[in-house]
């Protein structure tokens, strides 16, 4: 199925998967399987799930990612950073690792 409006909207679905762009690209998505994708502006903001695992960012500043076993939270990299996994947490801030010295 195909659903066309000049310049605003396009959207493309077989089965359960999709492909859809709106605003001459500016925004777009898709869905292949367990795999989701969002974007606005290829980078500037990109969502992606496969599966259980999760990916946000947010260009250049902010970037999380969550899986059943790990999750990570980090602005500008590791100016400030935080990462939880099997239990262990690690935390940056202005690049220095934190979580080593406590």
């Amino acid at each position: 199925d195909e659903t066309f409006l000049p310049f605003l909207y396009y959207c493309k679905t077989k089965n359960d998967d999709y492909r859809w762009n709106a605003l001459c690209h500016i925004m777009n998505g898709e869905k292949r399987g367990e795999l989701a994708r969002t974007s606005v502006l290829k980078y500037l903001y990109r969502r992606e799930r496969r599966g259980d695992a999760v990916s946000v960012d947010v260009f250049p500043f902010v970037s999380w990612t969550k899986t059943p076993e790990t999750s990570r939270f980090s602005f500008l990299w590791r100016l400030f950073s935080y990462e939880v996994a099997d239990g262990d947490s690690r935390l940056h801030a202005l690049f220095l690792p934190l979580s080593d010295i406590f």
